[in-house]
């Protein structure tokens, strides 16, 4: 080969090099594009995402394949997936809604979200001890004992939540001064709504905006003829529930637990024909 010939093979590779590096440039620009459109997810699934996300998702979910296939303990992987599958799998997260949202089931962290889009409990067989469900209502299961009839229902939209015990029990009413909005006795068959939620007792406490209700102790402090005392979530009629304390003309004091109204109210009602001044004494709430 000539120094011709040599140096036409060498601007030729030149050439080629400089079409191969167009050509990755071009899929880089290609790549970043891809990467960044809002596209819909194939028909067999609900909603959208983008490329990049869908990306990112199933390169979690790999990763996770991996790291939970090397313990042993599962099959696969699913991301985004339409449909339950009936297998053992690691991780499932749903669009649609013919399954569960979010299903992680093992012998050792068995979680379902909203199965099938309905409230309630699962009736089916064939469920786990452990396994926690949430409805489509909110409501939050729990299985204590394997099979269809052995739920437990821990928290949702209409339960109390948790119980917080105050480190010391503190006065939140007093209406002997003032303490709780109301000034003086309860004349005879009045009701007073005390803002309970947020509020801050004698001695500093500070309930927390939000509670739902509490535990408390309620006095009737020298009253002046016989009556009775409910307690009752703010707002609700004075002829609703029971009464939580009857008493003669002697001070007397009783506890109680009590649902607040939607702003956090509690309702307290005297009936009986004489005047009476109240304590009331949180020593809880539920939140």
């Amino acid at each position: 080969m000539n120094h011709k010939q040599l140096m036409q093979q060498v601007a030729e590779m030149k050439a080629q090099m400089d079409n191969y590096k167009g050509e990755l440039d071009n899929l880089r620009n290609q790549v970043s594009a891809y990467e960044n459109v809002e596209n819909p997810i194939p028909t067999n699934q609900s909603s959208t995402t983008s490329r990049r996300r869908m990306l990112k998702s199933i390169g979690l979910g790999v990763a996770g394949f991996g790291a939970i296939a090397a313990a042993g303990a599962f099959n696969s992987t699913q991301v985004l997936a339409a449909t339950p599958v009936a297998s053992d799998n690691a991780i499932d997260v749903f669009s649609g809604p013919g399954g569960y949202a979010i299903s992680a089931s093992s012998s050792y962290a068995p979680l379902y979200l909203a199965p099938n889009g309905t409230p309630g409990a699962p009736t089916a067989t064939g469920h786990q001890t452990g396994e926690i469900v949430v409805d489509s209502a909110g409501n939050f299961f729990f299985n204590v004992a394997g099979g269809a009839s052995k739920w437990r229902k821990v928290a949702g939209p209409a339960t109390a939540g948790a119980l917080h015990l105050l480190t010391v029990p503190d006065r939140f009413v007093d209406t002997r001064n003032g303490l709780g909005t109301k000034t003086g006795a309860f004349a005879a068959n009045t009701s007073f709504d005390f803002p309970i939620s947020g509020a801050t007792g004698r001695d500093g406490t500070v309930l927390p905006g939000g509670i739902v209700a509490v535990v408390g102790a309620i006095t009737a402090l020298t009253p002046s003829v016989g009556g009775l005392i409910k307690v009752l979530p703010g707002g609700t009629a004075t002829a609703s529930g029971t009464s939580v304390l009857n008493f003669g003309t002697t001070t007397v004091n009783t506890s109680f637990n009590s649902g607040l109204s939607s702003s956090g109210q509690l309702r307290v009602y005297f009936s009986g024909p004489g005047t009476v001044d109240v304590l009331l004494d949180i020593v809880g709430y539920y939140l």
